[in-house]
């Protein structure tokens, strides 16, 4: 699958987009993309459990 083909993928574009003005709520949902991005579209050796 693409890295842009799905439709949650669309909505975060659409969300972001939205938030252009506001920096706090965009920052958060460039994050929440970011970690979409990772777990629906990287490869599995490349998926790994972060310690905090």
């Amino acid at each position: 699958m693409e890295a842009g083909s799905c439709h949650d993928c669309e909505w975060y574009r659409t969300q972001i987009n939205r938030a252009a003005g506001d920096p706090q709520p965009r920052a958060d949902l460039e994050a929440l993309y970011a970690a979409h991005l990772r777990r629906k579209h990287s490869d599995a050796e490349r998926r790994t459990l972060r310690s905090v």
